[in-house]
């Protein structure tokens, strides 16, 4: 299950290469998988599982476009889930308008809790 990583200050090609040579999972920073995205070069199309870790970092780094424009274009049917991990609950609650419906955003346990 190869898995590869992307994200910005890395050369776009190298990266593109490997993620062409085959990729089961893909690690990517908002804004490297938009331009991925708006470059046609890949697709969330057969994509299961969205993630996004720290989202709520994100948004209060200024990602908020990017990630609404992954998350449009994810658009998931019943067979496909976005997953958010939070660590509030205010960030969830913020973060839940942005999603598209079947998208579930839930603050992620804290560390060693049940």
């Amino acid at each position: 299950m190869p898995a590869r990583d992307s994200y910005g200050g890395a050369p776009f090609g190298d990266q593109m290469r490997q993620i062409e040579r085959g990729c089961d999972i893909l690690v990517a920073t908002p804004g490297r998988l938009n331009d991925m995205l708006e470059r046609g070069r890949v697709s969330l199309e057969r994509v299961a599982f969205l993630t996004l870790d720290e989202a709520d970092r994100m948004l209060d780094m200024g990602f908020e476009p990017q990630i609404r424009d992954i998350i449009d274009r994810f658009a998931p049917p019943p067979s496909r889930r976005a997953i958010c991990f939070l660590p509030l609950q205010t960030a969830a609650d913020s973060l839940t308008s942005l999603c598209a419906a079947g998208t579930t955003c839930r603050p992620a346990p804290r560390a060693g809790s049940q």
